[in-house]
């Protein structure tokens, strides 16, 4: 059974950095460098993870990924269970015959 992982984790990774991207360190010691920032963009935009599709082992690479990213923000779970990811079955795709 195919498994995709809920996007709002990638949504929510967007707004924990572009809100750390907008404090200076003197404003707040625990806030994200630039470089830092654009790293964690290069890493999740990058081919090592083949497009991130549904249902992928890439897609599980990167969501666990950023997971790792909320943990050590000190971003409390949220997900059932209390983890980071939430597993919710994908309808499988209709097979085509090759043309």
């Amino acid at each position: 059974m195919k498994l995709s992982r809920i996007a709002g984790f990638f949504a929510a990774a967007a707004v924990m950095t572009a809100a750390a991207a907008a404090q200076t360190p003197a404003e707040n010691p625990n806030a994200a460098c630039r470089a830092c920032i654009e790293a964690h963009e290069q890493f999740l935009s990058s081919d090592a993870l083949h497009g991130r599709g549904s249902g992928t082992n890439d897609e599980l690479l990167a969501a666990t990924y950023i997971a790792s990213e909320l943990h050590a923000y000190g971003i409390a779970p949220a997900a059932p269970g209390g983890g980071y990811l939430e597993i919710a079955p994908a309808p499988e795709r209709p097979r085509r015959a090759p043309r």
